[in-house]
């Protein structure tokens, strides 16, 4: 594609959502979200025909039912006192957010939220700012939309003990068409270098949210992520995360989603080099008609790569949680060992639970293994609590408690462990809020 849009691009049906977003974005920028925009035209948002999207309903995305966030009245989302946004913000600190002054962050650690200087340190950095070939609609109109980003870096043998908190999180005012918001960050770790990352996400009524983050870790860099989800139960938020792992490279990616009306994450991990780690854990609870869709891809290209996943949901009435892995083991990633697990609790006989591990194996020196349980509470443990003088409730969440503990209590820092074990506890009724 050329330097300007094509007469079928600027007649497209997402053209003036397009322009409305983009208005003020820096040129090479906007010619990116541009080629993105052709693709979208092109091909259209996936249907349920498409094996990705099987168990997704995305017609809520239609342009005549969204408005662009620039041209919406709209305030920063303040956390409610009982929210996990504002647990964390009590236990942990001050947030580093969007637009916000960073005085006080930790020596090494810089962070950009002016657009020319963000996307000019992630060039520098090695993201690829020009090389957008969106797979299908979906990534297209994320590509299509998204915001010039901003731009979170560790510098090299760089240990930051502290952990840095990103939140992000917006109220609009009423209006019949909801409000379409596409952050983008970008994160870098440089070699040797460690860092403790957490990000919450609150968006307020009716926000249709499609952020997207783009990760390096050079050699020997060491990432901890813990995202928190807890947006309005009216909110859409389709999220895609893509890792690239270089040697010795070491991510532990943690997930708490309890908020939004329909929450699916796309997230791929590429292990670019001998040596590099990732570990994935995800922990979904669920009630109402919300729906989680998880879509993972971890992508074994080189030898001695070492991956764990292992991804739960609680579900309640009549959710629907919804699980696709994928690991690929190329035929030159010998001594790979990779483990895929995804376990459901299922609280009501109308909830849902969908499940499809998958592992596409093409070297023979591996050690790979995946499982997906379904189960409920068992009647003999609830039996012994109430026994005991447990109120039935009591013991049920207890139990519930006890599945999803796990899922964080694998977080290496101890700090944000502890504050996210009281976040589930707090939301299963078991401890005050305070």
């Amino acid at each position: 594609m050329g330097e300007t849009m094509t007469s079928t691009d600027a007649t497209g049906p997402w053209h003036a959502l397009w322009s409305a977003l983009h208005g003020a974005s820096p040129d090479g920028w906007r010619q990116r979200s541009a080629n993105a925009l052709e693709q979208l035209h092109a091909l259209g948002l996936p249907t349920r025909g498409h094996e990705l999207y099987k168990y997704l309903s995305l017609r809520a995305l239609t342009p005549a039912a969204l408005r662009p966030a620039s041209a919406a009245l709209q305030s920063e989302a303040q956390p409610g006192p009982d929210s996990l946004t504002a647990l964390f913000l009590r236990r942990l600190g001050t947030p580093t957010e969007g637009g916000a002054a960073t005085d006080g962050l930790p020596q090494g650690v810089r962070f950009l939220a002016a657009p020319d200087e963000a996307l000019s340190a992630a060039e520098e950095a090695g993201f690829a700012l020009s090389d957008h070939t969106p797979e299908d609609g979906l990534r297209a109109l994320r590509g299509a939309m998204a915001a010039p980003p901003t731009f979170l870096s560790l510098a090299r043998d760089t240990s930051v003990t502290t952990p840095i908190l990103l939140r992000q999180g917006h109220h609009f005012a009423h209006d019949a068409q909801a409000v379409l918001r596409a952050p983008t960050l970008f994160v870098h770790v440089a070699r040797g270098a460690s860092l403790t990352l957490v990000s919450l996400s609150e968006e307020g009524p009716n926000n249709v949210v499609l952020p997207s983050a783009e990760v390096i870790l050079e050699e020997g860099a060491t990432l901890r992520w813990l995202q928190v989800q807890q947006d309005d139960l009216t909110t859409r938020r389709y999220a895609r995360t893509r890792v690239l792992l270089r040697r010795d490279a070491h991510l532990e990616h943690t997930q708490l989603c309890v908020g939004a009306k329909t929450y699916r994450h796309d997230l791929a991990i590429m292990l670019d080099a001998p040596g590099a780690e990732a570990h994935v854990r995800s922990l979904s609870l669920l009630r109402g008609q919300q729906q989680a869709d998880h879509s993972t891809l971890l992508d074994h290209r080189v030898a001695q790569g070492t991956t764990s996943q292992d991804f739960r949901a609680i579900v309640d009435e009549r959710a629907h949680s919804v699980f696709h892995g994928r690991i690929i083991v190329h035929p030159q990633a010998q001594k790979t060992s990779a483990e895929q697990l995804n376990k459901n609790l299922q609280l009501s006989p109308d909830a849902r639970v969908d499940t499809r591990p998958q592992l596409e194996i093409f070297a023979d020196d591996v050690k790979c293994a995946h499982g997906a349980t379904l189960g409920r509470l068992q009647t003999q443990e609830l039996f012994y609590l109430t026994s005991r003088g447990l109120h039935p409730d009591q013991a049920s969440a207890l139990l519930v408690r006890a599945f999803g503990a796990e899922v964080l209590e694998s977080f290496s820092h101890e700090q944000v462990r502890e504050v996210a074990l009281e976040a589930l506890s707090h939301l299963l009724g078991l401890q005050p809020r305070g």
